[in-house]
């Protein structure tokens, strides 16, 4: 994660009756004495353990006050709290809170959908209120931080013409026509600056979007956007640079200028995952990046699902929020079991999918809050080496790998962390710099940048097939990702560490995913998905050829498959023939926990082929009840006879076998 100032606020804790201790223990507390380990550290050594490497000078951990406290000051009853979050086996009444304010700690916020209260405490009360009834845990109100062109073609959202290396088809913007319209994202942040600002126009990638939203970046509840209110928060100064939320919005759903795509134009060069989709804007973070307001946003996201932001004027309706994105998170390992983790497990049942950043540490068996959560969709990042073939693909180093701590439940699944991994290395979105004129984009690595290319996604799946639960979302971009176990940190040989899913693996959770076969599984999950298509022409001994190629993925009540071939007119198909014999289906109905991809080739040595021709292919299958079904055609020319060395003036052109020349359109 990338260095940032740090940011300490005073926080509280509430007293109740004496009870026994019988919590279970979590990853914070390995004395299980209901207390965080890391508030244990600060009251016995001082401040400096509030932060990274107990060093004052690196990132604050969690929320302390005052920040210039020291040993001696602590040990000397001056005044030191925590902030808190104080966990309850049931929802906190009102009881609870009079007891709280009763014993003179402050309540910092009462949250609706998770057993909690926020508090600012002194140690003494902590101690108290852990040995309370009802109370499960006190744990540290952790301090949140940004875990910060061709990730939409390298995952077959946006179509691969003319694009760096080598054609990859079909994809889901042109052939399937999903692009996140009627899907609402939010992107929870520092704040994406979509609107005007004195001379700055709004990033042009971005404006228009803006649906609602709010401001949580306050520490204090009562300065931020109400639960029932809406506001359009900005980041006016980034002392970085990086204007971290306009970036990562671009990533998710911006248009890539110009403005002219929400009424009708194609995506701009640097557009989104899904630039259909809309915005909501919530600030967690400070200008600086740092914060602790994410739980809020998450509630506020919570209230407003079901929300009428408005129609377009084709009809498309934008009602509530589908998908959220968190680019952020703590620095402190987690077993999923704390607030903020519940927070987006709150969420997730509401209905939304949340796509979380795991963080850029690099580490193995570690995963951050809230990318812990046992719910959320956890998004590594991943190296695609600047060409759009997954075989040059590594696990980015930063990335932080799984499996999760165990939380200590007979459910393996949750500690299976990553889900997937996303582009996150030189992802080219919005520079949302206000000194600008709105028009700049700029390049920017880690998990931050990966998350919304997964959130995008998700809101391609969602327009696809708005009934999917969030967990069916997860499911899907899980099981239509390539598997892979290599260039991680872990070996291969790491697999399913649980023997609960063979596709699994802890560098690069369920694999690189793929936009087009993840769409085609929301569409009709009850059918033979073909989703890959290409070919390669070749001159092998003097035989022009094409090879032809295609990919299935769920093979249902398919009886067999053909490939058939059209003269191009000018740019347009001509009528297309079949040039294959029947062939035979090899793969399953299948694809969870099992293998997901069954491959197919057939060469066309048509003597009829001319040389330096562009022909159309399409591949076709037959159900086995009959009925054709015909997957898009594709282009492609043939090769030229090479010329003899010498042939024309002093070019010399040495004979070749071989061309891997694929134009697809």
């Amino acid at each position: 994660m990338w260095p940032r100032p740090l940011v300490a606020v005073g926080l509280g804790v509430l007293l109740v009756s004496m009870a026994p201790l019988t919590a279970q223990a979590w990853v914070w507390d390995r004395n299980n004495n209901r207390i965080d380990d890391r508030i244990e550290a600060v009251n016995a050594n001082g401040i400096a353990a509030a932060h990274v490497d107990n060093d004052l000078g690196k990132r604050t951990v969690f929320f302390v006050f005052p920040e210039t406290a020291s040993r001696s000051s602590i040990s000397s009853g001056a005044p030191v709290s925590y902030g808190v979050y104080v966990g309850y086996d049931h929802p906190p009444t009102d009881g609870d809170v009079a007891e709280l304010r009763a014993a003179g700690a402050t309540l910092l916020w009462r949250p609706r959908y998770i057993n909690y209260l926020r508090a600012r405490a002194s140690f003494t009360q902590i101690q108290a209120m852990a040995h309370a009834s009802g109370v499960t845990r006190v744990e540290a109100w952790q301090v949140m931080y940004a875990t910060n062109d061709n990730a939409t073609r390298t995952f077959r959202a946006r179509a691969a013409d003319g694009g760096v290396g080598a054609g990859v088809f079909p994809s889901v913007w042109k052939e399937l026509g999903i692009t996140g319209k009627g899907v609402v994202v939010g992107i929870l942040d520092t704040g994406v600056n979509d609107a005007t600002m004195g001379s700055y126009p709004a990033h042009e990638s971005l404006i228009g979007k803006f649906v609602g939203g709010g401001d949580f970046s306050n520490p204090d509840e009562s300065q931020n956007t109400p639960p029932d209110s809406s506001a359009n928060p900005a980041n006016s100064v980034d002392p970085l640079g990086d204007y971290h939320a306009t970036h990562v919005a671009g990533t998710a759903i911006g248009s890539g200028g110009p403005q002219g795509f929400l009424n009708g134009a194609a995506p701009g060069p640097y557009a989104g995952m899904a630039p259909g989709a809309r915005l909501v804007d919530c600030k967690v973070l400070t200008d600086a990046g740092a914060g602790g307001g994410s739980a809020e946003a998450l509630e506020w996201c919570i209230n407003h699902r079901n929300t009428l932001w408005g129609t377009d004027p084709d009809g498309t309706v934008y009602r509530g929020i589908q998908v959220v994105n968190m680019s952020l998170g703590g620095i402190s390992d987690s077993d999923g079991s704390d607030a903020d983790c519940a927070e987006v497990n709150a969420a997730v049942k509401a209905g939304i999918a949340v796509c979380v950043a795991t963080g850029n540490d690099g580490n193995t068996h570690y995963m951050p809050s809230p990318a812990a959560a046992d719910l959320d969709i956890a998004v590594g990042a991943l190296q695609d080496a600047n060409s759009l073939q997954h075989s040059d693909d590594i696990v980015a180093d930063y990335s932080n790998e799984g499996p999760r701590t165990d939380d200590g439940d007979s459910d393996h699944f949750d500690e299976m962390k990553p889900s997937v991994l996303g582009s996150g290395s030189d992802i080219v979105s919005a520079l949302g710099d206000p000194t600008t004129d709105g028009k700049r984009y700029h390049n920017i690595n880690g998990t931050s940048m990966a998350t919304p290319t997964i959130a995008g996604l998700c809101a391609l799946v969602r327009q696809a097939n708005p009934n999917l639960t969030p967990l069916q979302v997860r499911d899907i971009l899980q099981n239509t990702a390539e598997h892979r176990t290599d260039h991680g940190q872990q070996p291969p040989s790491a697999s399913d560490p649980f023997h609960l899913d063979p596709n699994y693996h802890p560098s690069w959770g369920w694999g690189e995913p793929d936009a087009y076969a993840a769409v085609k599984e929301a569409l009709n999950s009850n059918t033979t998905q073909v989703i890959a298509e290409g070919a390669t022409p070749a001159l092998i001994m003097g035989q022009l050829q094409v090879q032809v190629r295609w990919t299935t993925q769920r093979e249902i009540d398919v009886a067999h498959f053909n490939v058939y071939r059209a003269p191009d007119l000018g740019g347009y198909a001509g009528n297309f023939a079949s040039v294959s014999p029947d062939v035979t289906p090899t793969g399953s109905a299948v694809i969870e926990r099992s293998p997901n991809r069954t491959s197919y080739t057939l060469t066309d040595t048509d003597p009829g082929l001319v040389a330096g021709t562009p022909y159309w292919y399409q591949v076709r299958w037959t159900g086995t009840a009959g009925g054709t079904h015909i997957e898009p055609a594709f282009r492609v020319t043939t090769d030229t006879p090479p010329m003899r060395a010498g042939q024309v003036g002093d070019l010399v052109v040495s004979n070749r076998f071989w061309s891997g020349h694929c134009c697809v359109v």
